[in-house]
């Protein structure tokens, strides 16, 4: 296929996720059912859209793929902010991905859905949801235990994006779907003119975070949430100037 290219691909072994067309990452592949490490006879191929590639172009390139029996898997990934109707489905996801102890209620996600539904960043298969990231703006630049609680905390011309929750249902983990929704939530705070973005994690997500320019700052001292122990984290944007904005 001209101006198309995928590493692995044409020499059997697959040794990237991704296939590359006129230059643009246009499709993951996520999912390799087979019983060897060379592609043939029936594997089944999963391939990851993004949300602006035509379905039409996409089943082009993938027909063009499509030798020795293979199956093509076509599975388009939505991503859009979230109103008060995603109240169920926000909720369910929430509560397959954290213990109870961690996990938000509905009546808080409705608060949140409220006050900064714009906030929140979903990514659906089709119609189901799969993965969502939220967090308020605020002024405040470290992230507390009581913003979790007050929704109404929420600032629009705050500073500070925070990060309270990335979200992937177990069936979609490792298929990149929550680093999609991280960038987006990183591009839309840098458009709307934030200094930055906030968050916590624990001990063993430190390193995923630090691939997106996040900065570990230590133990929080702010946040207990759920009686865990987090390290708070933060991606500061630059100016013009190439300067860091005071936090």
């Amino acid at each position: 296929l001209k101006n198309t290219s995928a590493a692995g691909i044409f020499c059997d072994m697959v040794t990237l996720p991704f296939i590359l067309y006129r230059g643009r990452v246009i499709m993951a592949l996520v999912n390799l059912n087979m019983n060897s490490k060379y592609l043939g006879g029936n594997t089944e191929v999963t391939i990851i859209l993004p949300d602006r590639l035509q379905r039409d172009e996409a089943i082009a390139v993938t027909r063009s793929y499509a030798r020795n029996k293979r199956k093509w898997r076509i599975c388009r990934m939505k991503i859009r902010t979230a109103t008060i109707e995603d109240l169920d489905a926000v909720t369910a996801v929430e509560a397959e991905c954290f213990p109870a102890a961690e996990a938000a209620t509905k009546e808080e996600f409705r608060d949140r859905l409220i006050h900064y539904g714009s906030h929140f960043w979903l990514m659906f298969e089709d119609e189901r949801l799969i993965a969502f990231v939220d967090g308020m703006v605020t002024d405040e630049s470290d992230l507390t235990d009581k913003m979790y609680e007050k929704a109404q905390m929420h600032d629009e011309n705050g500073a500070w994006q925070m990060i309270f929750g990335v979200n992937t249902i177990p069936a979609f983990r490792n298929r990149g779907c929550a680093g999609q929704l991280i960038q987006r939530a990183i591009e839309d705070a840098r458009s709307q003119g934030r200094k930055g973005l906030v968050l916590t994690c624990k001990d063993r997500l430190v390193p995923y975070y630090s691939k997106f320019g996040f900065r570990n700052e230590g133990v929080s001292e702010k946040s207990i949430h759920g009686g865990v122990t987090w390290n708070q984290m933060r991606l500061t944007f630059r100016d013009e100037s190439g300067c860091a904005p005071a936090v």
